[in-house]
């Protein structure tokens, strides 16, 4: 070749790009059991008790991509360039497992432009 790129036309049995969530890449997406659902839950909540220990503040806050609000520091969690709330990161560590979602990135873009409620969970 001469050193350009070749750029191909994606084919029908091609898989669908990664950054698609689940329901858009037409994966099914997968029952948790409520005992699954709480397991994710208490290993969310540790993120929170783990940074209080270490002395995060109660009061201190941050922005979290997600939901675009203010959110107690305590609990949020890094996913590549986002920063995510506990509430938030609770909610993408459930859609991931259920497979609705593959990246953080499409979860916040989700989230922000409006699909988010699709994620939501029952508050406990």
């Amino acid at each position: 070749m001469n050193g350009h790129a070749v750029l191909r036309k994606p084919h029908a049995t091609d898989a669908p790009p990664a950054y698609l969530n689940a329901a858009a890449a037409g994966v099914p997406a997968v029952a948790l059991s409520t005992t699954q659902l709480a397991a994710i839950r208490a290993v969310m909540r540790t993120f929170v008790d783990d940074d209080l220990a270490r002395g995060v503040a109660l009061q201190a806050r941050m922005f979290c991509h997600a939901c675009q609000q203010g959110r107690a520091m305590a609990g949020f969690i890094p996913y590549d360039r986002y920063q995510l709330c506990n509430w938030c990161a609770t909610e993408y560590e459930v859609a991931r497992a259920r497979g609705e979602v593959q990246s953080a990135g499409r979860f916040v873009r989700d989230k922000v432009f409006g699909e988010g409620p699709a994620y939501a969970l029952d508050e406990e």
